[in-house]
C-alpha cells in the first residue's frame, strides 16, 4: 500500500512539472 501511494505521489509530481514547463515555455514565447 505504501508503494502505491508513493507511485501516485510521483505521478502527481510529474504532472506538476509538466504544467510548470508549459507555463515557462509560454512565458518565453511572449
Amino acid at each position: 500500500m505504501a508503494k502505491k501511494s508513493l507511485i501516485q505521489r510521483e505521478k502527481k509530481r510529474q504532472k506538476l512539472e509538466q504544467k510548470y514547463h508549459l507555463i515557462r515555455q509560454s512565458l518565453k514565447k511572449k
